[in-house]
């Protein structure tokens, strides 16, 4: 059996979500910001304020808002839904609410916040507002940007009004959340009424920007999270590289395939299993002792396999 402990391939996504991802799972909303009308799952004709496209951000400050409707009311009772951005606190008083949040009702008449993610009133901290308690990420306010990312379970259905929060910041491994927190006694009107807008908004003296992707979703994938322990694809935008790592050993492991619907691959900086890290005399068996790997690819720009 092969057990790869460096490179594993296009099955970061094969592996992640055999190990999380929901039956039904899909992506609610998402928004990269290049234009007021961006982005999957909202409204029609319903479109950002205060939008800077150049920059692919949000800016809400002193008291503004920013409100956007999904295209269809969601009900996230019994399931489990996430929710991703990129944060920016640039200036303002650290007592005073700023983020993201999500409501029941429409933008013309909202009705409760189902929960917060930015900086909360009264912390010193990135983190989440629940509906009773905070998530604390024990990272301080300031300047840096921050991508927060906050699982909201509301599948133990045998104790009502119970609510599951988990909370990471700058952090992909779902098994190691910057902190956790179960809410119970939430009243029914909350998390059994139906979501159907997000609001964007700074308090006062305070100055937030909200980058993209913004990302609504009911699988950890599409928020980026991954089991601890599964490969990991990354790619450098300014170089274009693409490395595939893991951490420690990967089972079962017999092939891999990456491709580009645009034709991306230089095939000739394809540092390739095959003759560098399979079984010797090819390779040093860094990643594989005991076989032989062949690239089954045709060595083309669109895909590499192996």
């Amino acid at each position: 059996m092969r057990k790869q402990t460096l490179f594993a391939a296009a099955l970061v996504a094969a592996l992640a979500v055999a190990s999380h991802q929901t039956a039904n799972a899909v992506i609610i909303a998402s928004d990269d910001f290049t234009a007021t009308d961006s982005g999957v799952g909202w409204a029609t004709g319903d479109e950002w304020e205060y939008l800077q496209a150049e920059e692919s951000r949000v800016l809400v400050e002193y008291n503004q808002a920013s409100w956007r409707e999904l295209a269809s009311p969601v009900d996230i009772s019994n399931q489990v839904t996430y929710m991703r951005m990129t944060y920016q606190r640039v200036v303002g008083n650290t007592s005073f609410w700023g983020g993201v949040s999500l409501f029941d009702g429409t933008q013309e008449s909202p009705g409760r916040e189902l929960f917060k993610l930015g900086r909360p009133a009264g912390m010193s901290n990135y983190g989440a507002d629940t509906l009773g308690d905070k998530l604390d990420s024990i990272v301080r306010t300031n300047t840096s940007l921050h991508e927060l990312i906050v699982e909201i379970d509301t599948t133990n259905q045998s104790s009502f009004g119970e609510v599951n929060y988990k909370l990471w910041i700058d952090n992909h491994n779902y098994d190691a959340p910057a902190d956790e927190v179960l809410v119970t006694g939430i009243s029914p009107e909350h998390f059994y009424n139906m979501v159907g807008v997000l609001r964007m908004q700074a308090q006062t003296n305070a100055f937030d920007r909200v980058y993209g992707p913004l990302t609504i979703a009911t699988d950890p994938i599409e928020v980026g999270l991954v089991p601890a322990g599964a490969p990991q694809l990354t790619i450098n935008r300014t170089t274009g590289e693409v490395s595939l790592s893991n951490v420690s050993s990967v089972d079962g492991v017999v092939g891999y395939t990456l491709s580009s619907a645009g034709g991306s691959f230089n095939t000739a900086n394809w540092t390739t299993i095959t003759g560098n890290y399979d079984n010797s005399p090819g390779g040093d068996g860094s990643v594989d002792t005991d076989d032989l790997w062949n690239v089954v690819s045709d060595l083309s720009n669109t895909e590499l396999s192996e």
